[in-house]
């Protein structure tokens, strides 16, 4: 196998690009490897990093940088999308939320007091009037929410929706400062760091366990187009809820998508009081992640803290604050010796983790584009053997054959029409979309929740909750709420786990359709490279909404007989509470997952229908125009150019072509 760089690759691209453009009548050709040019030249690695709130996600990307480029934000609530790249000189962008984000945002958490809904101005005043205390425990952080929305709206309102740069010193008051920071969407920084110039980019992605459901669309995104992703870990955490669930969507991901690049940074290793106790961890984290479907995981024990001190102190910038986390992260006193920055950072472990994010990195970016670039030129290859043997045919073509031709050509237009009519009673869509198969589905989308119904539910209603000074009805309440928000995510990743499914077998379904229609084209003796360039852009769609909620009224007629939390406990009241309330979810649950694929096949097949139909509209204009040339006698004009030209260039990407089958790049 030989080895290729990514520059050599490039010079690849771009000579193939320039032998195109020098022949006639290729001008759309080129258009796959322009757009593989650009891929090219960009060489940007994208790496999001998750986590629940406190877990290291800023700390581990410092400590990756190299430096403190991001601030710590105090309230999870507030958290946004932060985004680090290379540049000469350190700045900022802010973009803030629209004012319909804010909305959402403010009504979701509005729902969860049990609030009608209000315009900003009046939410505004309402929330400014909350007293915390009055909330319950777990009510409490949209109350927060609330509070620091309503103090930071007179300031923010006239920059919703707005994009604009700062100050380098600014970036604590929109990232940590919680009545800024929570009208802020994304914040992208610019800063000159090694690991950054060499293409890099970080995603600090807010908390798996937001508040806001828009930032689990957030984190949906960036788990399918990231290169790589990073799950924070904090050494001293158990899994909670929200670790699994976002966990639990990552693998459903993967396995629609076909690829690992998964890694799990247990942080604050350091803490760890004995090696025995380390790996008892690192074996339980695996385990868990093998039971939440992501088999052979990459789990990586680091200390991003200790990290960051060592990289500093290479830098000659060691401060005496960050002098005194490293004593106090090794166990050293004031009067100890310190190790030297090498040692500090070999005990950070950080080494490892940046080695696997380059080597995840250069795997998906590299074995990626040398992919892409394979097919493109196979597939350019065969448009140039197929241009070559049409040229031939039209040179040779008796008065006959081009008779037949005609002919053939306008039966294939007929072929086409009916095919647009087909699409236009969404026959064929209905015939494309085996609704079998999605029913199928749905239906194990709707199992796999009933069969973590049981954990959810010892997870809300837990008798440590009911130890607090608070009215059993109340407890319970909460409790209820609880189950009810877990049930509506664990149907929202079951929903957004679908629409993949979905999506990828309609763009099958379209690829077929297209090759059918080009083959169509190419026995008409027409050029068929320019139609299979096209893509299906359904894959870009937005997933429908699904109204995934579920009221804590579901669960009414389960704990209206229970006055007490003794009486909830005791007896097997629990587990006939589990009983009762698991006969009542499962009809609602695959009442919700109906609904939502119903609402997902409508959308698909009109996209499938307007795309397709399009398509052979296209079809249709390329055979008619073809057809005009021909009884003008323009057939050969212009199309006839030198074959030998053509044929020096089938050579010279057959010899590339199979160059590049023969690399792999280093």
């Amino acid at each position: 196998m030989k080895s290729m760089s990514i520059e050599e690759l490039q010079t690849s691209v771009t000579t193939a690009v320039n032998r195109l453009q020098e022949l006639p009548h290729s001008s759309h050709w080129d258009r796959p490897l322009l757009r593989l040019q650009q891929r090219l030249d960009n060489n940007q690695k994208l790496v999001a990093v998750f986590g629940a709130f406190s877990a290291g996600k800023s700390s581990l990307i410092n400590a990756l940088v190299g430096d403190n480029v991001l601030s710590v934000s105090p309230n999870p609530t507030t958290a946004s999308i932060s985004q680090v790249q290379y540049g000469s000189v350190p700045g900022i962008e802010i973009t803030a939320k629209t004012e319909e984000q804010v909305q959402r945002d403010v009504d979701a958490a509005m729902t969860q007091l049990h609030k009608a809904p209000a315009p900003l101005t009046e939410a505004q005043q309402a929330a400014t009037a909350m007293k915390l205390p009055k909330f319950s425990p777990a009510q409490r952080k949209y109350v927060s929410f609330l509070k620091s929305f309503a103090r930071g709206f007179a300031d923010m309102r006239d920059r919703l929706g707005h994009t604009w740069q700062d100050e380098w010193d600014q970036l604590q008051r929109y990232t940590a400062d919680e009545h800024i920071a929570g009208f802020v969407d994304s914040v992208a920084l610019s800063f000159a760091a090694p690991v950054l110039e060499e293409g890099l980019v970080l995603v600090d992605t807010p908390g798996v366990d937001s508040i806001h459901r828009r930032h689990t669309d957030v984190a949906f995104r960036y788990i399918q187009e990231a290169d790589v992703v990073i799950f924070v870990l904090y050494y001293t955490h158990a899994f909670s809820r929200a670790d699994k669930n976002f966990l639990q969507q990552l693998a459903g991901v993967q396995d629609v998508l076909g690829e690992n690049k998964l890694i799990v940074a247990v942080n604050a290793v350091d803490l760890a009081s004995s090696e025995a106790e380390k790996e008892d961890v690192l074996a339980r984290v695996r385990d868990e992640l093998t039971k939440l479907g992501l088999p052979h995981p990459v789990v990586i024990p680091v200390s991003s803290q200790l990290a960051l001190a060592a990289k500093q102190w290479q830098a000659g910038a060691l401060s005496e604050q960050m002098e005194a986390v490293v004593r106090k992260r090794i166990g050293l006193n004031d009067t100890d010796s310190l190790p030297d920055a090498d040692e500090v950072f070999a005990l950070s472990g950080f080494a490892g983790l940046e080695t696997q994010v380059e080597q995840f990195a250069k795997e998906h970016v590299y074995s990626s584009l040398l992919d892409s670039v394979q097919r493109i030129f196979a597939d350019t290859l065969g448009h140039i053997s197929e241009h070559i043997d049409l040229l031939e045919k039209r040179q040779s073509a008796t008065d006959e054959e081009r008779s037949r031709l005609r002919e053939m050509r306008n039966e294939s237009v007929v072929q086409l029409s009916d095919l647009i009519s087909a699409l236009n009673n969404g026959q064929l869509s209905e015939e494309v979309v085996e609704t079998s198969d999605w029913n199928e589905l749905g239906f194990h989308a709707a199992q796999r929740i009933r069969l973590k119904f049981s954990q959810l539910f010892r997870e809300a209603f837990y008798p440590g909750r009911f130890r607090q000074e608070a009215k059993a009805k109340i407890q319970l309440q909460d409790a209820a709420a609880e189950l009810a928000t877990s049930i509506a995510m664990q149907l929202d990743i079951e929903s957004r786990t679908l629409w993949l499914r979905f999506q990828s077998s309609l763009m099958r379904a379209h690829a077929e359709l297209r090759d059918k229609v080009g083959q169509l084209l190419y026995s008409c003796q027409i050029e068929r490279s320019e139609l299979l360039d096209t893509e299906y852009t359904m894959r870009d769609s937005e997933m429908p909404i699904n109204e995934a909620q579920v009221s804590i009224d579901t669960f009414t007629p389960v704990l209206r007989h229970y006055r007490s939390a003794k009486q909830f406990f005791e007896g097997g009241g629990n587990q006939a509470a589990l009983q009762q309330a698991e006969e009542l979810v499962q009809p609602l649950l695959q009442e919700k997952i109906q609904s939502f694929q119903r609402q997902a096949e409508d959308k698909l097949r009109k996209g499938f229908r307007i795309e397709s139909e399009s398509l052979c509209q296209s079809a249709v204009a390329m055979i008619q125009q073809s057809m005009s040339k021909s009884e003008s006698g323009d057939s050969k004009g212009g199309v006839d150019s030198d074959l030998r030209m053509w044929r020096e260039l089938y050579q010279q990407f057959a010899t590339e072509l199979e160059l590049l089958k023969s690399s792999r790049i280093s």
